[in-house]
């Protein structure tokens, strides 16, 4: 409690949104309601736990409709006390939630009369619990209880529809829902609704640890220019002796010894911030506090005057958020610690789209520079997750993209401004140049690419659209994630056509559910052929481009985006068999390399690629290909008179117009 009472990043106002549902906790609070319970035989030794004032208590489902008038002030049927809200970020689990446990037309109406706290599932009982002892907070907002959710069965298709329905309107007010909250309460260790929040632990593990060491001799070591008092032996005599270096008390420092993997382990790893709806809302949060297994942590944003911290018991105040790296122990970046200017700090609105005006925020290219920056950081945070359903991979961030887009595009016309699944027009060549790593195992010393799609894209056969393949949100690389492409590159071969970006949405979320996405580039095709040559590792070759040197060039520096989706049509397969690949050069990275997009062909009539990865290129790896040569520069951006054969929707000075899909 004292952390919040520190924190002022909800301010001391009334909330400016309320979602459309929320548990009531007006019976668990006052004298009858919740209290504080020491317990005793813990091999923990003595705790307090939140315990309810008598059995069968109940929480109700309520309906917010008309709580806020149009200025987002309260109105008068508004609670008047007690009125803000927390929510919960939790794992269902592989057991899942109960069918009793979710919000249904069965469920709904006994919902409403009141729910028994006490038969909930362990994880919802210990939030409420301890939401109901926070001071002013009334409510809870708990997906399964305030979200239809779709019932099984052949019979229940309209409830399902309804339940679909329901769901895509809230999952486009998760920005609000999650920005608007007191507090986000996190089940940060449990893997299902059973785990709960509370656990017994060593109380040893919040006393610091401290060491006295000699640090002569390391770079930065501070040297104070300090006296010694000294006096006689009989005490007569009393002056001041400077400190020399021979002293030995000089360069002793009192440190304290730190897990340097601590919030890595104990938070970031944890189960529940594996899920990747939780992502948006642990970063939209104004503050989350984490269950851990041993030990609660603290985040927040940093806003009302507040600087933002990261706190955990038994750590000094302030510590950074160190990581273990094959480089040794570095810094790394708070996550809640992107900066929303123009978004967060404002009274909801509707969701920006492409024809909704202008911002009135001044905008400079360095603010779009550096929320394109932490786009990226999210993205690959994100990339890293799991969902139980891969195609919410888009509107599972929908909530984050809508904040983004005000950042990115403020003091800018929307219109013409785009979101494209995952990627922002503005500087959209850049964004194209993401790659997934090879994933090394350090005692098998091999390679692997664990990435899958739920896009069967060579077969055909009903499938649901998710994301174009030139989207980061086509792959699935849970552990592992993607790196995001560089927007500072020092110089583009590809040229995104103008108007030539083709986004279908659902009107209504236009950060949510794709429907098709393609965009038209300008661009050198260069045919080629590629190989596997190992786990995980692969080449290729210039297709009769020269029918010399640069044909033999092996090339070896590929990132594949997904194997197993592509391995029967592009790869390892005799000539007549394979599909064509096209290695398209795209731009020059700040280290000197040529990166390029490696494509394959879709459909010839209708100029249509996809995307299947990248690769780069060397001057001292692939030296015939980065020859220097005449006004092209290099020999694989060469002209040459065959090029024009090369599958296009038009070609003009040696570039060739496609569509990517």
């Amino acid at each position: 409690m004292g952390w919040m009472a520190q924190c002022k990043c909800t301010g001391d106002g009334a909330p400016t949104f309320y979602p459309a549902r929320l548990i009531s906790l007006e019976a668990l609070k006052g004298e009858a309601g919740v209290k504080w319970k020491k317990t005793e035989g813990s091999p923990s030794g003595p705790s307090l736990e939140p315990t309810i004032g008598q059995p069968g208590m109940q929480v109700k489902l309520v309906d917010t409709k008309g709580w806020l008038l149009k200025d987002r002030t309260k109105s008068p049927s508004a609670p008047r006390e007690n009125d803000k809200y927390v929510t919960l970020s939790h794992c269902w689990g592989t057991a899942a939630v109960k069918p009793e446990h979710q919000l249904t037309d069965g469920t709904e109406q006994g919902f409403r009369e009141g729910i028994a706290v006490d038969e909930l599932p362990k994880t919802f009982q210990e939030a409420i619990l301890f939401a109901a002892l926070i001071k002013g907070v009334g409510f809870i907002w708990i997906d399964s209880l305030c979200i239809r959710q779709k019932p099984k069965g052949e019979d229940r298709k309209e409830e399902a529809a309804a339940a679909q329905r329901d769901w895509l309107h809230q999952s486009g007010d998760m920005d609000l829902v999650y920005s608007a909250t007191y507090l986000n309460v996190s089940a940060t260790a449990s893997a299902s609704s059973a785990g709960g929040l509370f656990r017994d632990r060593d109380p040893a593990l919040l006393q610091a640890e401290s060491v006295v060491l000699n640090v002569e001799g390391l770079p930065g070591t501070y040297i104070p220019k300090i006296e010694r008092i000294s006096a006689s032996e009989d005490g007569s005599v009393v002056k001041k002796v400077p400190v020399t270096k021979k002293d030995p008390d000089l360069f002793r420092r009192e440190c304290t010894v730190l897990n340097a993997t601590f919030w890595t382990d104990r938070v970031d790893m944890a189960p529940v911030n594996k899920r990747g709806w939780v992502v948006q809302e642990r970063i939209l949060s104004p503050r989350v506090l984490h269950f851990c297994q041993d030990q609660v942590a603290w985040e927040c944003l940093g806003s009302n005057g507040c600087n933002g911290f990261d706190f955990a018991e038994g750590q000094p105040r302030g510590l950074s958020n160190f990581q273990l790296t094959g480089r040794g122990i570095v810094e790394a970046p708070r996550l809640k610690a992107v900066h929303f200017e123009h978004s967060l700090s404002r009274p909801p609105q509707s969701q920006p789209s492409p024809d909704n005006g202008v911002y009135n925020a001044k905008h400079s290219s360095d603010s779009q520079e550096r929320a394109l920056k932490e786009w990226a950081r999210i993205i690959e945070t994100y990339s890293k997750t799991s969902l139980t359903n891969s195609g919410d991979k888009l509107i599972a961030l929908s909530g984050m993209a809508k904040n983004m887009f005000k950042e990115i595009y403020s003091g800018q016309s929307s219109k013409g401004n785009q979101y494209v699944a995952g990627l922002w027009g503005t500087r959209l060549e850049g964004q194209l140049l993401w790659r997934v790593e090879p994933l090394f195992d350090p005692i098998e010393k091999t390679f692997s690419n664990p990435a899958s799609s739920s896009e069967d894209w060579i077969t055909v056969g009903e499938k649901k659209y998710r994301a174009p393949s030139f989207s980061w949100a086509a792959i699935d690389n849970a552990g592992h994630g993607i790196v995001y492409g560089d927007i500072n590159t020092r110089r583009l071969f590809i040229k995104v056509e103008e108007g030539g970006v083709a986004v279908r949405t659902d009107p209504k979320n236009v950060f949510g559910l794709l429907e098709e996405a393609r965009i038209t580039l300008r661009c050198k095709l260069r045919r080629a052929t590629m190989q596997r040559t190992g786990p995980a590792r692969y080449s290729w070759q210039f297709d009769h481009r020269d029918e010399g040197e640069l044909d033999k060039e092996i090339h070896t520096n590929v990132y594949l985006d997904c194997y197993d989706r592509d391995k029967k049509a592009y790869i390892n397969q005799p000539p007549g068999r394979k599909k064509q690949i096209y290695v398209v050069p795209a731009a020059m990275n700040r280290s000197g390399e040529m990166v390029c997009l490696l494509l394959g062909l879709v459909d010839a009539e209708r100029s249509e690629y996809r995307r299947i990865g990248l690769t780069k290129l060397s001057p001292f790896m692939d030296k015939v290909a980065m020859q220097s040569v005449g006004g092209a520069g290099y020999k694989i951006l060469e002209v040459l008179g065959r090029d024009i054969n090369l599958p296009h929707d038009d070609y003009t000075a040696g570039e060739h117009k496609i569509h990517l899909i």
